[in-house]
């Protein structure tokens, strides 16, 4: 009769570390979400800031093209003058 109360604190052992493993099973696993989802949201972030990147570069590359086509008129122009006041001498 002295076995079976080892064998019944073994089996409560047991039970008692397999309640505090799945414990620690389910808590992993909400930290392993909480940490996905943090991802993901800190993902979407860098996605909308690259696209705010890309929009404000395109928006500077025609600023520039624009500025240099004014540049180029305005050369032309001058260029035009000088070429008409050469005829006029």
């Amino acid at each position: 009769m002295g076995d079976p109360p080892r064998e019944i604190d073994d089996y409560i052992f047991k039970q008692r570390k397999l309640h505090e493993s799945q414990e620690s099973q389910k808590y992993l696993r909400e930290q392993n979400l909480s940490l996905l989802l943090q991802l993901n949201q800190k993902d979407q972030l860098l996605q909308r800031h690259k696209v705010s990147v890309s929009i404000l570069s395109l928006s500077l590359f025609f600023i520039m093209i624009i500025i240099v086509f004014f540049i180029v008129e305005e050369v032309f122009d001058l260029i035009l003058l000088f070429w008409i006041s050469l005829k006029r001498i």
